[in-house]
């Protein structure tokens, strides 16, 4: 059985090349790792390496999980 993720991070929280998942389930089409991060904006890519940009206030009640690195790709990198 797949375990939640508990940690949750709004979008002050979010740290540059850190993994996040949009869903408490660490679900790997909702994974995204941030590559960018400004006042207004994060850009992002997802487990698949598609590129994105997403316009985020810094007000605003966005949110997700924070995903560690498994420890066997942990072993991989």
């Amino acid at each position: 059985m797949e375990q939640k993720l508990e940690k949750k991070c709004n979008v002050h929280d979010l740290k540059l090349g850190k993994r996040y998942c949009l869903t408490s389930l660490p679900e790997f089409k909702f994974i995204l790792k941030v590559i960018e991060v400004h006042t207004y904006y994060v850009r992002f890519q997802y487990f698949d390496g598609l590129i994105g940009i997403a316009e985020i206030r810094p007000d605003s009640d966005f949110s997700c999980y924070e995903m560690p690195y498994t420890p066997l790709e942990q072993e991989l990198l």
